[in-house]
């Protein structure tokens, strides 16, 4: 068993959402693990969100990555914002939320982490779906192993509904998974 892990937060913002600063006051308050690091994808013509990002890191938040896109994507591309920004993640375990999310649990990243150790004892080189309840409001969030992404082929998903994809995926393939309640303190 690996000793500990590295875990890499994506986020997904919406251009000068003003969930964004939402999301990473929380962050700044419930991350307690300094190496977690967020990777952030914003659009290009966004400044309201630049001026935020800075400001949480200032504060002292590991924001490892800003992707600025210009895609016009829309929703539909939310699967090729999360692929970009896991090509400059270096956790071993992803998870990926979008900026109207928000993490309610104290040291939520070291009751991921105590759980996929200590708990349940699984290698981030193989393909793993940890499923956590972040918050009641129904969002899904999964909380991939690195393995389970290099076996997509380096990435998160094929289509913007990415939770449906990777629940579809998942049951078509016979991939064991986990439902872990991280609403709970470490």
């Amino acid at each position: 068993m690996k000793p500990d892990f590295k875990l890499s937060v994506l986020i997904s913002a919406r251009k000068d959402s003003k969930y964004l600063a939402k999301f990473l006051a929380a962050a700044l308050e419930k991350t307690y693990l300094k190496d977690t690091e967020f990777l952030i994808c914003i659009n290009a013509a966004d400044t309201w969100n630049k001026e935020i990002i800075n400001m949480a890191q200032l504060a002292g938040l590991n924001i490892t990555a800003v992707f600025a896109e210009d895609w016009g994507l829309g929703r539909g591309g939310l699967h090729e914002y999360f692929n970009e920004l896991y090509t400059k993640a270096t956790g071993d375990w992803i998870v990926y939320f979008c900026d109207d999310h928000y993490i309610a649990a104290p040291g939520w990243d070291a009751t991921v982490r105590n759980m996929v150790i200590r708990e349940w004892n699984l290698d981030s080189a193989e393909p793993w779906i940890v499923v956590p309840k972040f918050d009641n409001t129904g969002a899904m969030n999964h909380v991939l192993s690195k393995g389970f992404c290099e076996a997509l082929g380096g990435k998160l998903g094929n289509h913007g509904w990415i939770d449906s994809y990777i629940n579809e995926l998942s049951q078509e393939i016979g991939i064991e998974g986990f439902i872990a309640d991280i609403r709970s303190n470490p």
